[in-house]
């Protein structure tokens, strides 16, 4: 091929061992990133097309972030065999160095690349393992006399960018292959400079296998029978020490916590044990037990020592959890802890769950099927006593939710999902999600500890649950509240002090510096477990009830849990009767006692559509046309003329927050697969229904676009347009806002109960501040809390008082929450984003569709509604429709109330 030639003039085939260059396929998709460290350290950034991977040299490596334009130089056309080389290129040739896979994927460009060639501006949208979302490639105007062609790599501003990050900390948290998980010191070592072996993403996404340096396949190490495990293998060679094996897998692998485990066949679902991880270490017999922060703890655990050391292999290294079992066969902390306090290992075991190293082999590479399949069979090859005591941590694949309803109806702490063929690697890693049961249920409130220093009035409050003998101690709860609301809770509680505790059997521990109280005040507690003792372990406090009578407050079964899994896993949604909580039965003040309920039009629903013949639909008096098309990159799912019918439904619904505001439209004319582009301003050809507005801010004027009627909303989605933004405020007062909105964008690997807790923060806030809220899951990951107020403060009264709210809880919790933009201060906290309140900012409308795979809704809810909330994500628009019909959809309520003085003052305004 032509275009391959310059790459196969700079090189010395008989020297390196990076493939000729040959036409490929004419079709493709592929793109990847080589990390490569030459003349200086750079990322080669490549994208199949025409048979060939068009290729560019990003010197500092790609950002996140969209202020960082990072320099790409264009480079010669690559093969497309590269696309699966890593390893050394030897001193002296072109490109001499290391070569690591840094990324790979698919992408899928938004317009003709080659017009984008020639044009300079080439967008396209990334599936990686590390890179996702728009990105875009402008080539620069060249300076005189300069030959190279320079373009800028650009983040693209999508829901996936990360405005304020630092591209550094990114690069820097991302040092290993996606492919073999080798640092680049890594393969430096093992290739050898120029003999070494280089790696195929073929064969290690497959079956683990690798590539000889002569580009030959070798078969991947199979897995020995059941039976023979150790006795063949031995053969294989002389034992590497324990110091050796420390030095080399002396770091286990962690899992990210997320909502619920990950959804296909891809996934190997374990049960996730309450004990400590450890790495077990064999050479010759020899044994070492090691904790994930390195300890050496062989004499605490020399019960697991000795059948590891009875294995048959010459040298090894194992992960796994040491547990004590409870009577029906769950992991008990608190056993373990008993077991190790009072120096008697009797009773711990150890579930084994992954194999790093067999007999003189390195498994870290190969596919985790693979590194069970050698594990079970190692420990299979035991004695009855050792099977006793290291057993085989079992898995299954795919069906990951009903896994974590089965775990959490039989009291297990969570589900460990890990991806079937991904390798081993050290350190947190998305290829190892966790999943947590959590459970919740109401408490009597019977004292409080007051706060040893601080100003929060509150320490820990005191729980107790109904039995038949009387009041039982729960324990005591010290997390959950904040300043605001312990105060107005210990305000509540000084009126109800007794002298002595209603709760029976306390220790002397748990009654110092308590204040007893009258048993009749209730809250809700999330935890993870009960303990030998009957407390609960973990505990959060979530908030008061008031709906429910203290004597009614008993101890919640794990039968009744059970039952309600059972249910749910069934497709039976929660009736009164099964559904843990009333959440819908009696809402809280405020907002959800001034809700009105909305009927619309009976909703077609997704599983009855009709075929239609694409011809043009009529809604709201608006000719939808090619109602047939699929605009959520999926054939079987929502069309232009479903999207436009449920618009027409829910019309009422929508103009009650977006009428008379300007609006900016998320269009996606020809899909969201194709490109996708806010708008702001009316169109050419734009329907009348469609208002465009002059707004004047700072001296400028800005033409934006407003409707008032079903027909304009009709209108906009006969013009490709899927998400409505509105503004703060409406087009007669452009700067006097009539909501305040308060967005919690969770960090990656925050649970979704954390943002539910964080929401209920913010509203509880509120309320002590004398606002009603309410809140809204946003279609995506976070949620809103919406303050509707009476216009008369202008932005620059309320942005202040907003951001004077959000650094408050900020302070209160630094690490929960954040209240800055910045990605690498969001580590582990929910940002309280209140720069939405801002002239010209916008936020997702109520009811809005989202421009994202599953067509997910942005839906107001009471504040009742929000603990049974599974995700931020939960409505599709057939759900949407289906609440409309059973009078159930929550509609924005109007509330005349006003940001005080007072209040201001309150936040030192």
């Amino acid at each position: 091929m032509a275009s391959l030639e310059t790459y196969n003039e700079k090189r010395d085939f008989g020297r390196t061992k990076e493939p000729r260059g040959k036409a490929g396929r004419t079709k493709g998709e592929a793109y990847l990133i080589q990390k490569h460290d030459a003349t200086r350290l750079h990322y080669d950034f490549r994208l199949e097309h025409d048979g060939v991977l068009l290729s560019w040299a990003v010197t500092k490596g790609p950002s996140y972030n969209p202020s960082d334009k990072r320099l790409a130089v264009r480079t010669e056309d690559h093969p497309l065999d590269y696309g699966s080389f890593e390893g050394t290129i030897p001193k002296g040739q072109y490109g001499g160095g290391t070569v690591m896979l840094w990324d790979t994927g698919t992408w899928k460009p938004l317009g003709d690349v080659s017009d984008g060639l020639e044009k300079g501006e080439l967008k396209f949208e990334l599936s990686g393992e590390r890179l996702e979302g728009r990105w875009v490639l402008v080539r620069m105007k060249p300076r005189k006399k300069e030959k190279r062609e320079n373009w800028l790599l650009i983040k693209e501003k999508d829901d996936l960018a990360r405005p304020g990050e630092d591209g550094e900390d990114f690069l820097a948290g991302e040092m290993t292959s996606v492919v073999s998980g080798r640092s680049m010191e890594d393969i430096a070592a093992e290739e050898g400079g120029e003999g070494g072996d280089q790696w195929s993403t073929d064969e290690t996404r497959g079956k683990g296998g690798r590539t000889s340096g002569s580009g030959r396949r070798r078969k991947p190490a199979e897995a020995p029978k059941r039976g023979k495990t150790g006795a063949a293998a031995k053969r294989g060679g002389k034992a590497k020490s324990l110091d050796a094996l420390a030095k080399t897998y002396g770091k286990p692998q962690l899992a990210t916590l997320v909502d619920e485990p990950p959804k296909g066949e891809a996934w190997l679902h374990e049960i996730k044990f309450d004990g400590y991880r450890l790495l077990g270490l064999v050479s010759g017999g020899d044994v070492r037990l090691v904790t994930r922060n390195g300890h050496d703890w062989t004499g605490k655990f020399s019960r697991l020592a000795k059948p590891l050391g009875e294995l048959d292999v010459t040298d090894a290294v194992f992960d796994m959890e040491a547990v004590v079992l409870d009577e029906d066969g769950r992991s008990d902390f608190q056993k373990l802890q008993n077991a190790l306090s009072e120096e008697s290992d009797r009773g711990i075991v150890a579930f084994v769950f992954d194999c790093l190293h067999l007999c003189g082999e390195d498994l870290t590479k190969a596919p985790l099927t693979t590194r069970k399949e050698r594990l079970k069979a190692v420990l299979d090859g035991q004695g009855a006593r050792g099977k006793k005591i290291l057993r085989y941590s079992d898995h299954i694949e795919g069906k990951g939710d009903q896994m974590i309803a089965r775990s959490c109806s039989m009291g297990l702490e969570g589900v460990i999902s890990k991806k079937a063929d991904a390798p081993y690697r050290p350190g947190r890693s998305k290829s190892w999600l966790k999943s947590k049961c959590i459970k919740r249920q109401e408490f009597v409130i019977v004292g409080f500890t007051k706060a040893q220093g601080g100003a929060r009035a509150i320490g820990a409050l005191h729980l107790g649950y109904r039995a038949k003998d009387g009041l039982v101690y729960a324990g005591k709860v010290g997390t959950g509240f904040s300043d605001v609301s312990a105060q107005a809770l210990r305000d509540r509680l000084d009126d109800m002090t007794r002298k002595t505790p209603p709760v029976e059997k306390l220790t002397p521990t748990e009654k110092r510096g308590a204040t007893w109280v009258t048993p009749k005040l209730l809250c809700e507690v999330a935890f993870t477990e009960w303990t030998g003792e009957g407390k609960i372990r973990h505990p959060s406090f979530k908030g008061l009830r008031e709906d429910k009578p203290a004597g009614e407050v008993v101890r919640e079964t794990p039968e009744d849990e059970a039952k309600a899994a059972s249910e749910v896993e069934d497709g039976v949604e929660p009736t009164a009767q099964t559904r843990p909580r009333k959440a819908a039965a009696a809402e809280t003040k405020g907002s959800a006692k001034k809700a009105t309920r909305t009927q619309s039009p009976n909703a077609k629903s997704e599983k009855t559509k009709k075929k239609r013949s694409n011809k043009p639909i009529t809604v709201a008096g608006v000719s939808v046309t090619h109602p047939d098309r699929p605009i959520f990159d999926d054939e079987a799912g929502p069309t232009k003329g479903d999207l436009a019918e449920y618009y027409g439904q829910v019309a009422k619904l929508i103009l009650a927050d977006i009428a008379g505001h300007p609006v900016s439209l998320l269009r996606c004319p020809g899909g969201i697969g194709e490109e996708c582009f806010f708008q702001r301003s009316a169109g050419k050809g734009w329907g009348e229904a469609i208002r465009p507005v002059d707004v004047t801010h700072d001296g400028k004027t800005t033409e934006y676009f407003t409707i008032d009627d079903e027909e304009g909303l009709l209108q906009l989605a006969q013009m490709g347009g899927i998400e409505l933004h509105p503004w703060a405020s409406a087009i007669d007062k452009v700067e006097v806002p009539d909501r305040l909105v308060f967005d919690l964008d969770p960090d990656e690997g925050i649970p979704f109960e954390a943002v539910k807790l964080a929401a209920r923060d913010v509203g509880n806030r509120l309320d002590e501040l004398g606002l009603d809220s309410f809140v809204k899951c946003t279609g995506g990951k976070g949620l809103h809390v919406v303050v509707p107020i009476t216009r008369r403060r202008e932005f620059s009264e309320v942005k202040p008082f907003a951001a004077a709210f959000a650094e408050k809880m900020a302070r209160d919790a630094p690490k929960a929450y954040v209240a800055t933009m910045s990605k690498a201060k969001r580590k582990g906290r929910i940002f309280i984003d209140y720069f939405r309140n801002d002239h010209a900012a916008t936020s997702i409308a109520d009811y809005s569709v989202r421009a994202r795979p599953g067509a997910r809704v942005a839906v107001p809810l009471s504040w009742g509604e929000l603990d049974g909330l599974k995700a931020a994500d939960d409505f599709t628009m057939d759900k949407v429709v289906k609440r409309i019909e059973a009078g159930e959809a929550f509609a924005r309520p109007t509330i005349r109330q006003s940001i005080t003085r007072a209040m201001m003052s309150k936040l030192g305004v």
